[in-house]
Protein backbone atom coordinates (compact mmCIF):
# COMPACT_ATOMS: atom_id res chain seq x y z
CA UNK A 1 0.00 0.00 0.00
CA UNK A 2 1.60 3.38 -0.87
CA UNK A 3 1.50 6.50 1.17
CA UNK A 4 -1.17 8.09 0.12
CA UNK A 5 -3.17 5.21 0.20
CA UNK A 6 -2.20 4.84 3.84
CA UNK A 7 -2.64 8.25 5.01
CA UNK A 8 -6.68 8.12 3.49
CA UNK A 9 -7.06 4.87 5.33
CA UNK A 10 -6.48 5.98 8.56
CA UNK A 11 -7.76 9.61 8.02
CA UNK A 12 -11.60 7.54 6.62
CA UNK A 13 -11.03 5.42 10.12
CA UNK A 14 -11.41 8.45 12.52
CA UNK A 15 -13.62 10.52 9.73
CA UNK A 16 -15.52 8.56 7.55
CA UNK A 17 -18.06 10.88 5.83
CA UNK A 18 -15.31 13.18 4.55
CA UNK A 19 -15.71 13.96 1.46
CA UNK A 20 -13.16 11.77 -1.02
CA UNK A 21 -11.57 15.30 -2.78
CA UNK A 22 -11.67 16.76 1.13
CA UNK A 23 -9.59 13.65 2.38
CA UNK A 24 -7.26 14.23 -0.74
CA UNK A 25 -6.71 18.16 -0.34
CA UNK A 26 -5.96 17.25 3.26
CA UNK A 27 -3.37 14.61 2.08
CA UNK A 28 -2.07 17.27 -0.17
CA UNK A 29 -1.42 20.04 2.67
CA UNK A 30 0.11 16.95 4.66
CA UNK A 31 2.64 16.47 1.93
CA UNK A 32 3.66 19.91 1.91
CA UNK A 33 3.85 20.07 5.70
CA UNK A 34 6.31 17.29 5.85
CA UNK A 35 8.54 18.40 3.01
CA UNK A 36 8.50 21.77 4.11
CA UNK A 37 9.88 20.16 7.64
CA UNK A 38 12.84 19.25 6.25
CA UNK A 39 13.57 23.24 5.14
CA UNK A 40 12.57 24.67 8.63
CA UNK A 41 11.28 23.47 11.70
CA UNK A 42 7.28 23.63 10.93
CA UNK A 43 5.92 21.02 13.01
CA UNK A 44 6.96 18.05 15.11
CA UNK A 45 3.36 16.15 14.69
CA UNK A 46 5.36 14.18 11.56
CA UNK A 47 3.89 10.34 11.15
CA UNK A 48 0.46 10.08 9.64
CA UNK A 49 -0.78 8.13 12.86
CA UNK A 50 -0.02 11.48 15.01
CA UNK A 51 -1.26 13.65 12.31
CA UNK A 52 -4.21 12.12 12.41
CA UNK A 53 -4.42 12.05 16.42
CA UNK A 54 -3.51 15.58 17.14
CA UNK A 55 -4.71 17.71 13.74
CA UNK A 56 -7.59 16.15 12.50
CA UNK A 57 -9.33 14.87 15.79
CA UNK A 58 -8.92 18.62 16.81
CA UNK A 59 -10.34 19.75 14.10
CA UNK A 60 -13.28 17.48 14.26
CA UNK A 61 -13.50 18.22 17.60
CA UNK A 62 -13.95 22.02 16.61
CA UNK A 63 -16.29 20.86 13.70
CA UNK A 64 -18.53 19.33 16.99
CA UNK A 65 -18.14 21.72 19.05
CA UNK A 66 -19.91 24.64 16.78
CA UNK A 67 -17.93 27.10 18.76
CA UNK A 68 -16.53 29.24 16.03
CA UNK A 69 -18.34 31.50 14.88
CA UNK A 70 -17.94 34.85 12.28
CA UNK A 71 -14.38 35.65 11.43
CA UNK A 72 -11.71 33.82 12.94
CA UNK A 73 -8.20 34.15 13.56
CA UNK A 74 -5.33 31.29 14.38
CA UNK A 75 -2.83 32.84 16.45
CA UNK A 76 0.62 31.48 16.07
CA UNK A 77 -0.89 29.55 13.11
CA UNK A 78 3.19 27.71 12.17
CA UNK A 79 2.48 25.32 9.66
CA UNK A 80 -1.28 25.97 9.80
CA UNK A 81 -2.44 24.38 12.22
CA UNK A 82 -5.71 24.70 13.18
CA UNK A 83 -6.93 27.68 10.79
CA UNK A 84 -5.75 26.53 7.39
CA UNK A 85 -6.66 22.64 8.08
CA UNK A 86 -10.20 23.70 9.19
CA UNK A 87 -10.38 25.79 6.39
CA UNK A 88 -10.03 23.37 4.32
CA UNK A 89 -13.04 20.59 5.60
CA UNK A 90 -15.54 23.58 5.78
CA UNK A 91 -15.74 26.91 4.40
CA UNK A 92 -15.07 29.53 6.94
CA UNK A 93 -13.13 32.95 6.41
CA UNK A 94 -9.70 32.46 8.50
CA UNK A 95 -6.88 35.00 9.05
CA UNK A 96 -3.69 32.86 10.01
CA UNK A 97 -1.04 35.04 12.03
CA UNK A 98 2.69 34.14 12.32
CA UNK A 99 5.34 36.18 13.20
CA UNK A 100 8.00 33.87 11.96
CA UNK A 101 8.52 35.49 8.45
CA UNK A 102 9.62 31.71 6.89
CA UNK A 103 6.45 30.07 8.13
CA UNK A 104 4.63 33.22 7.08
CA UNK A 105 6.17 32.05 3.96
CA UNK A 106 5.18 28.27 3.53
CA UNK A 107 1.21 29.09 5.19
CA UNK A 108 1.04 32.22 2.24
CA UNK A 109 2.17 29.65 -0.64
CA UNK A 110 0.25 26.40 0.42
CA UNK A 111 -3.00 28.40 1.18
CA UNK A 112 -2.65 29.66 -2.92
CA UNK A 113 -1.70 25.84 -3.76
CA UNK A 114 -4.77 24.81 -2.18
CA UNK A 115 -7.30 26.96 -3.85
CA UNK A 116 -8.00 28.82 -0.73
CA UNK A 117 -6.71 31.95 -0.68
CA UNK A 118 -10.61 33.67 -1.11
CA UNK A 119 -11.28 32.72 2.11
CA UNK A 120 -7.82 32.30 4.02
CA UNK A 121 -5.39 35.57 4.28
CA UNK A 122 -1.56 35.33 6.20
CA UNK A 123 -0.75 37.94 8.11
CA UNK A 124 3.21 37.95 8.82
CA UNK A 125 3.29 39.61 12.03
CA UNK A 126 1.96 39.24 15.73
CA UNK A 127 -2.00 38.44 16.27
CA UNK A 128 -1.90 41.39 18.72
CA UNK A 129 -0.08 43.58 15.74
CA UNK A 130 -2.87 42.46 13.55
CA UNK A 131 -5.62 43.79 16.33
CA UNK A 132 -4.92 46.91 16.55
CA UNK A 133 -6.84 47.68 13.30
CA UNK A 134 -8.84 45.01 12.20
CA UNK A 135 -11.40 43.31 14.06
CA UNK A 136 -12.40 39.27 14.34
CA UNK A 137 -14.69 37.48 16.13
CA UNK A 138 -12.69 34.54 17.00
CA UNK A 139 -9.07 34.15 18.24
CA UNK A 140 -8.20 30.03 18.12
CA UNK A 141 -5.13 29.38 20.08
CA UNK A 142 -3.48 26.01 20.68
CA UNK A 143 -0.52 25.26 22.06
CA UNK A 144 0.74 29.17 22.31
CA UNK A 145 1.27 29.28 26.60
CA UNK A 146 -1.21 29.56 29.47
CA UNK A 147 -4.56 31.58 29.31
CA UNK A 148 -3.06 34.00 31.55
CA UNK A 149 -0.06 35.05 29.54
CA UNK A 150 -2.33 34.87 26.83
CA UNK A 151 -5.06 37.28 27.66
CA UNK A 152 -2.30 39.84 28.90
CA UNK A 153 -1.33 40.02 25.51
CA UNK A 154 -4.71 40.06 23.96
CA UNK A 155 -6.45 42.53 26.88
CA UNK A 156 -5.58 45.68 24.90
CA UNK A 157 -6.99 45.28 21.79
CA UNK A 158 -10.64 45.97 21.82
CA UNK A 159 -11.15 44.22 18.62
CA UNK A 160 -12.31 40.88 19.52
CA UNK A 161 -14.85 38.80 20.73
CA UNK A 162 -14.62 35.33 21.83
CA UNK A 163 -11.05 33.06 22.48
CA UNK A 164 -11.12 29.50 21.53
CA UNK A 165 -8.67 26.91 23.70
CA UNK A 166 -7.54 23.81 22.28
CA UNK A 167 -6.27 22.25 25.65
CA UNK A 168 -5.02 19.06 26.98
CA UNK A 169 -5.04 17.76 30.48
CA UNK A 170 -3.56 21.49 31.80
CA UNK A 171 -6.26 23.27 31.36
CA UNK A 172 -8.04 22.75 35.09
CA UNK A 173 -5.05 24.17 36.48
CA UNK A 174 -4.96 27.25 33.84
CA UNK A 175 -8.67 28.04 34.79
CA UNK A 176 -8.01 27.67 38.51
CA UNK A 177 -4.56 30.39 37.99
CA UNK A 178 -6.84 32.74 35.54
CA UNK A 179 -9.83 32.98 37.78
CA UNK A 180 -7.90 33.43 40.81
CA UNK A 181 -6.59 36.98 39.09
CA UNK A 182 -7.96 40.35 38.63
CA UNK A 183 -8.88 39.22 34.96
CA UNK A 184 -11.61 36.75 36.19
CA UNK A 185 -15.05 39.17 35.38
CA UNK A 186 -13.29 39.97 32.01
CA UNK A 187 -13.55 36.34 30.64
CA UNK A 188 -16.35 34.16 30.58
CA UNK A 189 -16.17 30.35 30.47
CA UNK A 190 -19.27 30.09 27.79
CA UNK A 191 -18.53 26.24 27.23
CA UNK A 192 -15.80 23.25 27.30
CA UNK A 193 -16.01 20.65 24.40
CA UNK A 194 -14.20 17.47 25.56
CA UNK A 195 -13.29 14.92 23.22
CA UNK A 196 -11.07 11.84 23.67
CA UNK A 197 -7.78 11.43 22.12
CA UNK A 198 -6.00 8.34 19.99
CA UNK A 199 -4.40 7.47 23.47
CA UNK A 200 -6.06 5.70 25.74
CA UNK A 201 -7.43 7.67 29.00
CA UNK A 202 -5.92 10.86 27.44
CA UNK A 203 -8.53 13.65 26.90
CA UNK A 204 -8.43 16.85 25.46
CA UNK A 205 -10.74 19.95 25.49
CA UNK A 206 -12.24 22.91 23.87
CA UNK A 207 -12.94 26.36 25.25
CA UNK A 208 -14.80 28.78 24.12
CA UNK A 209 -14.24 31.97 26.32
CA UNK A 210 -16.32 35.54 25.55
CA UNK A 211 -15.26 38.75 26.40
CA UNK A 212 -17.38 40.80 29.09
CA UNK A 213 -17.75 44.27 27.89
CA UNK A 214 -15.81 46.89 29.93
CA UNK A 215 -17.94 49.06 31.78
CA UNK A 216 -20.36 46.34 32.51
Amino acid sequence: MDKQSVFLKNLNAVWPELKESTASQIYQYYQALILENQKQNITRITSVEDFIDRNILDIKALLDSKFLEGTLLDLGSGGGLPGLLYAITTPSRWVLTESETRKSAFLSQITEDLGLSKNVSVFSGRAEDFLKTNNTDCIIVRAVGSLLRLYKNLRPCSTWNHIILLKGQKWEHEKKEFLATQHSNELTIQGEFNYPSMTPGVNRVIVKLTRVPRGT
